[in-house]
């Protein structure tokens, strides 16, 4: 069996071969796979990446252009670490938010519990000098 090139593979896939792809994939699984191991984020799976990489792989056969520059093993594993990264970027974007919703949430809170607590002082405070009168104006009274 003739091994095609990159190029010839890519045409195939751009025309609607999925066999094409599925070869190509093959070709690229390894170095996909690579990439891949290099990132971790709370949540996802090793397979969760693979399948952004894959994805980003896809875009990048649909979108490459051998007119460039570039080879297609360059521009595609380029995608594929760029497409990683605003995976990261994005999710660590998402728990900051959260994170500073919760900060938020707790000096809420806190902010609630110190107005009662000097609510309440100054009830006992008032409760006090009310007593103070009382018991200094029940002396007067008694002269």
């Amino acid at each position: 069996m003739i091994e095609l090139t990159d190029e010839v593979l890519i045409k195939q896939i751009q025309a609607g071969n999925d066999e094409a792809f599925e070869h190509l994939l093959h070709r690229y699984k390894v170095l996909i796979d690579k990439i891949v191991r290099k990132y971790y984020l709370l949540g996802y799976e090793s397979e969760d990446f693979f399948q952004v990489a894959s994805l980003a792989f896809y875009r990048a056969i649909l979108t490459y252009d051998n007119e460039e520059n570039a080879t297609f093993y360059t521009y595609a594993l380029s995608c594929v670490r760029n497409r990683l990264v605003s995976l990261c970027r994005h999710e660590l974007v998402k728990k900051e938010y959260v994170v500073g919703i919760q900060a938020i949430s707790v000096i809420a809170e806190a902010r609630e519990k110190y107005a009662i607590e000097k609510s309440l002082i100054i009830e006992e405070e008032q409760d006090t000098i009310l007593h103070n009168y009382r018991a200094e104006l029940n002396k007067f009274l008694a002269k």
